[in-house]
């Protein structure tokens, strides 16, 4: 499966910048993702909290992972 990153970069863009957190509470959905921001706030549930850490982990971090991938692809 190929990378697009110029999909990549124009998803991050428009997403909430953060910075995300995972956390968990004593609901039905008990791990959860949260960002606030100046712009909104997020929160969004899912079942295990090994996903809630990652997500929150790898948005936090997709700038600069994007950042990364083009200076491979360009081999600078």
């Amino acid at each position: 499966m190929a990378i697009d990153l110029e999909e990549l970069t124009r998803l991050e863009a428009a997403a909430l910048d953060g910075p995300w957190h995972s956390g968990h509470n004593d609901s039905p959905h008990p791990e959860f993702i949260v960002c606030e921001s100046r712009e909104s706030s997020a929160v969004a549930y899912v079942r295990y909290a090994h996903d809630a850490k990652f997500i929150a982990a790898i948005r936090n971090a997709a700038k600069e992972l994007i950042a990364i991938a083009r200076q491979a692809n360009t081999g600078a």
